[in-house]
């Protein structure tokens, strides 16, 4: 029940502040910057008789992209892809070639998929449309332009490429032609232009970002292209488009300085080092030295910066009413000595508003329950005696030295554990939430 009521204490005081630094961290709003080369690979109505490795057809392209993120997930992009297609059917019954020249642009959706924030690699999506714009060219003769002959009869010509046909226009055999042709050779030079066109692409992509600094990633990535056009290879066998797989890598820049939330642009202008000199509450000892850093104007202080109390009953010497109180003397908020019916009657009070608080609490555990809590704190150390001092190992929370702990000041202390200011353990900071219970 105890673990219980501390964790709910914590959650409730800080849920919002750490949902606000998290997404400190988080560079959105920025254009990102993204250059790479990858292969594409066709996959039309050529290639079906295929006879040489299926890897022959790939071909460069160079890729850029603008992305602007929106929020966490979603973001959207610019890209462009410039570069080739090929791909050749050489068999005994087909032999034809192409290849294109693209220029793609288009725009995408994208889903980042950024799961823990500071991972090294994270995957994403992306869904778009482009417009491909392709100037299609075949090679149909060698580099002394003569046309290419595919012989189909067989015997010792079958699937040679000669200079000269092997058949006529009527379709009959030209023997005079197996002693007159010459054997060629392709040169794999795409000299005659076939078709110039352009068509809509829907690009689906799939890929993983790998996080080198803040602003610089490597992507890798593949993108099926599904196409309206049947066109790019310059042969139709069936009713079914065109398509076009790639595969590429990017090297991608955040664009823009970081991002740094409202909270913290407070801090964008102070000077730090000057910070570690600075001696806030004038009593000789640096802040950074100062173990007690609110100490009242004139008050005499020991070599920690923290106020005198000789007679160690945990209430300095300037609030002291009581100045040679009996060591382990229980004592109230202004160090004078308890009686033992004083101590009863205080456990007696204690352990009545401590249950009526805590109840309260867990039925709305809410800032606005603090904020009463804190009012009936105050309301009875000014209206009692009957209220013991703060423990020695919570005066580092007390920072207004009003002798009580605020739930404010209980989020300040928590800040100042989690950033090292105070040396202190969560045993610690547990009894103290208890201690603001009880008084």
């Amino acid at each position: 029940m105890l673990l219980q009521r501390n964790a709910l204490f914590i959650a409730l005081l800080f849920a919002t502040t750490c949902f606000a630094q998290e997404e400190a961290k988080l560079n959105h709003g920025y254009v990102t910057v993204g250059l790479g080369y990858g292969i594409t690979s066709f996959k039309g109505d050529l290639g079906v008789a295929q006879e040489q490795p299926s890897f022959n057809n790939f071909r460069g392209s160079f890729n850029f992209s603008l992305e602007r993120r929106f929020g966490k997930i979603l973001g959207v992009s610019l890209f462009g892809v410039f570069g080739k297609m090929e791909q050749s059917e050489r068999s005994i019954q087909s032999n034809l070639n192409f290849q294109s020249k693209i220029n793609q642009f288009g725009l995408n959706i994208s889903s980042h998929l950024d799961m823990k924030p500071g991972a090294a690699f994270a995957p994403y999506a992306m869904v778009g449309v482009s417009l491909l714009s392709f100037t299609t060219f075949g090679d149909l003769q060698d580099a002394n332009g003569k046309t290419y002959y595919y012989w189909q009869s067989n015997g010792p010509y079958q699937g040679q490429i000669y200079d000269l046909p092997e058949f006529d226009e009527n379709g009959n055999y030209l023997k005079e032609n197996e002693t007159k042709s010459t054997i060629l050779r392709r040169d794999y030079e795409y000299e005659t232009e076939y078709i110039k066109g352009s068509g809509l692409v829907f690009p689906l992509t799939f890929g993983l970002k790998f996080k080198m600094s803040e602003f610089l990633q490597a992507r890798l990535y593949a993108t099926y292209n599904l196409t309206l056009t049947d066109e790019i290879d310059n042969y139709i066998a069936n009713s079914n488009n065109d398509s076009y797989y790639y595969a590429a890598m990017s090297l991608n820049y955040t664009v823009g300085k970081k991002y740094v939330s409202p909270a913290e642009q407070v801090y964008e202008d102070i000077d730090f080092t000057s910070i570690f000199k600075e001696d806030v509450d004038g009593d000789g000892v640096l802040d950074a030295d100062d173990l007690c850093s609110h100490t009242p104007k004139g008050v005499q202080i020991d070599k920690f910066g923290c106020p005198l109390d000789d007679d160690g009953d945990g209430v300095p010497n300037y609030l002291d009413k009581e100045a040679n109180t009996v060591s382990n003397a229980v004592v109230n908020r202004y160090g004078v000595t308890l009686t033992d019916e004083d101590i009863a009657k205080l456990r007696m009070m204690r352990d009545s508003v401590f249950a009526e608080r805590v109840s309260k609490f867990y039925e709305a555990p809410t800032p606005e329950t603090l904020g009463e809590i804190d009012t009936q704190v105050a309301q009875k150390q000014n209206q009692s005696n009957l209220t013991s001092a703060i423990p020695k190992k919570f005066h580092f929370a007390d920072f207004n030295n009003d002798g009580i702990i605020q739930s404010s000041e209980i989020t300040n202390a928590i800040d100042g554990f989690f950033d090292g200011e105070f040396d202190v353990t969560v045993s610690t900071i547990m009894e103290m939430i208890d201690f603001f219970f009880e008084q």
